[in-house]
């Protein structure tokens, strides 16, 4: 009885090492990460009777090459509160945070005041919500963290999406 015993236990031994192998040369692929959808809304601040409305503007993404770039490159043209020397250098997600890089003319040409500047970043982090894979959104200037765009909002941290109701 106990050389049965001693035999079930060895086998069991071996066929567990033996999957424990297989699981670890044979690991489970992480999954793709979700793609951007093929259209997307662009909130576009403007102002009206002196207070700040966003137009709600929706923009086919088929066949953009970076989804995230030509979002807010469009944002950027569209919008009265960006300089229009403003060019966005690159977009990128690490770790569901959006990445934006602007160049340097985003800072150093900026000409509103706290109520332009709290526009142009609600309408990034309003744009940003179109996109569920993106939980936050950092904004490089030249690559590099910058304090503010316009001397009135932090923006060294990355900032919450803000998502539609």
């Amino acid at each position: 009885m106990r050389n049965i015993f001693a035999v079930a236990l060895f086998v069991v031994l071996v066929l567990a090492v033996g999957v424990i192998t297989w699981l670890r040369l044979n690991p489970t692929p992480p999954p793709e990460p979700p793609k951007p959808p093929n259209e997307v809304h662009v909130f576009v601040p403007r102002t009206e009777d002196g207070e700040t409305v966003y137009d709600k503007k929706a923009l086919n993404l088929e066949g953009a090459e970076n989804a995230y770039q030509a979002t807010f490159e469009h944002l950027l043209q569209e919008s009265q509160e960006a300089p229009r020397t403003a060019k966005l250098l690159g977009a990128e997600v690490k770790e569901k945070t959006l990445v934006l890089n602007f160049n340097a003319a985003m800072t150093t040409d900026f000409e509103q005041g706290s109520t332009g500047e709290a526009a142009l970043i609600n309408a990034i982090v309003r744009t940003a919500g179109s996109f569920p894979e993106i939980d936050k959104v950092q904004i490089l200037i030249e690559g590099k963290e910058a304090e503010t765009l316009g001397g009135h909002i932090d923006i060294t941290q990355a900032l919450p999406v803000e998502r539609e109701k």
